[in-house]
């Protein structure tokens, strides 16, 4: 605890780095890097391989992952992965359910570079005006109640990886996020004989057909 205490306050003394100095783009890349981290872990903890892996290893990859609205189901996530022959291989990955493999049309992958556009940003420095250590600052609005699905999404090419995310909570069907996940949603249905896709309802179209389902209940001890 003391500890804790102690490394806090030199914290605070530290120097804040000027505006568009070295120090300050290193604590922008550093943020970055969590952030890339962070989605990451979120799709490696429905059994995704880690799309720095995959990034080193120079391959083709797009990967969505879907969240419901209450982040109850445990929904799959979808990845679709370019070969160097052109074939387009996708892949249903979640926790519980034995991963789905299916070969896509070749011209699909054109379909959802069209789509593509803002879903991936790239997360440029800007410099900023830095805020003295003990400034006050005024709190930040709460956040408003909301239950949506969120989207996240992953890329790897040209040994770079890419992150990005979608909510029905600030976001709005309009957006290429939005047209983008429900695309690979419906590719991904559409190689499931069993299962039909419903436009106007396309996340839970997918989470229909692709998340586990409960087994019988247990018989009751006598």
């Amino acid at each position: 605890m003391i500890a804790a205490v102690f490394a806090a306050a030199l914290l605070l003394q530290a120097p804040v780095p000027a505006k568009g100095s070295p120090e300050q783009r290193a604590l922008f890349d550093a943020a970055v890097q969590r952030q890339h981290d962070f989605e990451d872990s979120l799709f490696a903890e429905q059994g995704f391989e880690p799309l720095s892996r995959v990034a080193a290893e120079g391959r083709v990859v797009r990967r969505t992952l879907l969240s419901d609205p209450y982040m109850i189901l445990p929904v799959p996530g979808v990845e679709i992965e370019k070969k160097p022959d052109g074939q387009l291989i996708l892949r249903v990955i979640g926790r519980g359910v034995a991963t789905h493999e299916a070969k896509l049309d070749a011209s699909q992958w054109e379909r959802l570079a069209k789509l593509e556009a803002g879903t991936f940003p790239e997360r440029t420095y800007v410099p900023w005006e830095p805020v003295p250590p003990g400034a006050a600052t005024p709190p930040p609005p709460p956040p408003p109640i909301c239950h949506g699905w969120i989207v996240r999404f992953g890329a790897a090419e040209s040994g770079r990886r890419r992150n990005g995310s979608w909510s029905v909570c600030g976001g709005a069907e309009a957006d290429l996020e939005f047209a983008y996940a429900a695309e690979v949603a419906r590719l991904a249905v559409a190689t499931a004989p069993a299962c039909s896709f419903e436009p106007k309802n396309p996340f839970w179209s997918f989470s229909t057909c692709f998340s586990p389902k409960p087994g019988p209940a247990a018989p009751a001890p006598r």
